[in-house]
């Protein structure tokens, strides 16, 4: 049997998602802060559309979109070359896959949307790239 179900987005970003279970193709887009009333026979699965940094929690009635917490460290570089630094998953600043720069003998406050992330760092020299991830200490703020 088919009854309402509301997905309200309490994001601080606009999303766009499908839903999971259903045959529906239909993407759907919802501003931080809107809801949308959907006719449902059960709580709905839903999948982001190029949006990692929020989450999805389903109740018998209605679903909510939050934000991931965001975690902030500070990054010393202590090798005399320039790190790229970018968290395995994707996870590093706010765009998936985003890559940030450490200055030699530097340092850097970047956040990541995971309490756990894993790091892959490197630096390169004439053409070549190194592991950079002895040169870093991470500071959690």
């Amino acid at each position: 049997m088919l009854h309402d179900f509301e997905i309200k987005n309490d994001s601080s970003c606009d999303v766009s998602f499908r839903l999971v279970k259903y045959s529906d193709k239909n993407i759907y887009a919802l501003a931080s802060g809107a809801s949308l009333i959907l006719d449902l026979y059960d709580q709905p699965d839903i999948e982001f559309i190029n949006h990692e940094r929020v989450y999805f929690v389903s109740g018998n009635s209605s679903g909510h979109i939050y934000d991931l917490q965001k975690y902030s460290y500070l990054v010393v570089n202590n090798g005399n070359y320039d790190v790229h630094l970018s968290e395995k998953n994707g996870m590093l600043g706010d765009t998936f896959g985003n890559v940030e720069k450490i200055s030699r003998q530097g340092t850097k406050k970047i956040f990541v949307y995971t309490d756990n992330p894993k790091w892959n760092a490197t630096f390169c020299i004439e053409e070549c790239e190194y592991d950079g991830i002895s040169l870093l200490t991470f500071i959690r703020n």
